[in-house]
């Protein structure tokens, strides 16, 4: 599966998920890219899309996507914060399929 990193997501769970193919926002040198374009730019590259911005699905039109999105529910940007939901995304990881949205809590 081949997951992207939103830029407000630690990078460290690109190490914390070994088994997938991830990559962050920067490593593909998208940042500072607005949602919209960054949706775009995520169809046919990307399986899965994890992100912290809870603002996202009232500002962009979700349906449809060809791709996975993942809200995370993190109380900050620490590693630690994280850590807690590692077991949840590696269960749900493997099932998402294009246009499903999952909030991990």
């Amino acid at each position: 599966m081949r997951i992207l990193l939103d830029e407000c997501v630690h990078a460290g769970l690109k190490k914390a998920l070994p088994t997938h193919n991830i990559l962050t926002v920067s490593d593909m040198g998208w940042n500072g890219i607005t949602n919209g374009r960054l949706l775009q730019l995520i169809s046919g590259q990307f399986d899965l899309f994890l992100t912290v911005d809870t603002k996202m699905p009232h500002q962009q039109n979700l349906k449809g996507l060809s791709f996975a999105i993942f809200f995370l529910a993190i109380a900050d940007n620490n590693f630690s914060s994280y850590t807690p939901l590692l077991p949840l995304l590696e269960s749900n990881i493997p099932s998402a399929l294009p246009g499903q949205i999952i909030h991990i809590p």
